[in-house]
C-alpha cells in the first residue's frame, strides 16, 4: 500500500490481486536456468522470471495478475543462511521479497538502483517483523577480520 502510494509500483498493479509461483529447486537446476536465461553458468540464490509486461494489458481489470516465477536454489539458500547465522525461513523471506521487487521491475544494475531496491527490501522486511537483511551482511563484514601476522607468532 505504501509503495503504491509512493508511486513505486507499476500503475497496472493498483488495487489488483496478484499471484506468483515459487519453486524450490536444487543448485544444479538453478545453475542450468541461470546459464540458459542469464548467461551465467553458476547457481545463484534466487532467479526471477517476470510475466507482468506480457499479460497485464490483456487481462480483465478484475483478473488476478500473474507477476511471474521465483526459483530458489535450496543448497545456496541454506548455505547463505548458515553463513549469516540466521534461519533458512528468514533468508527465504528476504529472497522472496527481493525476487518480488524484480518481478515488478526493480533491479540492482547500478549503485543508485541497488540502494533504492535495498531500501525497499528493508522496509518490507520490517513490515513483516523481520530484521534488516543488509545489517546482517555488515555484521559479518565487521566480525570477520583478517588475523594480523603478529597474532600468528608464538611467544
Amino acid at each position: 500500500d505504501e509503495m503504491a502510494a509512493q508511486g513505486l509500483l507499476p500503475p497496472v498493479l493498483d488495487s489488483r490481486a496478484v499471484e506468483i509461483s515459487v519453486v524450490l529447486a536444487d543448485d544444479a537446476q538453478v545453475q542450468t536456468l541461470n546459464r540458459d536465461y542469464r548467461g551465467k553458468d553458476k547457481p545463484t540464490n534466487v532467479l526471477s522470471f517476470p510475466q507482468l509486461d506480457e499479460v497485464a494489458e490483456s487481462l480483465p481489470q478484475d483478473a488476478t495478475l500473474p507477476l511471474g516465477d521465483l526459483v530458489l536454489a535450496y543448497e545456496t539458500v541454506a548455505s547463505e543462511a548458515k553463513a549469516r547465522d540466521i534461519g533458512v525461513e528468514q533468508h527465504v523471506s528476504h529472497l522472496v521479497v527481493h525476487g518480488l521487487l524484480h518481478l515488478v521491475g526493480f533491479d540492482h544494475e547500478d549503485d543508485h538502483s541497488a540502494e533504492a531496491m535495498e531500501k525497499l527490501e528493508i522496509q518490507v522486511m520490517k513490515r513483516l517483523g523481520l530484521p534488516d537483511p543488509y545489517q546482517l551482511d555488515q555484521h559479518l563484514i565487521d566480525t570477520i577480520k583478517p588475523a594480523s601476522p603478529a597474532g600468528n607468532q608464538r611467544v
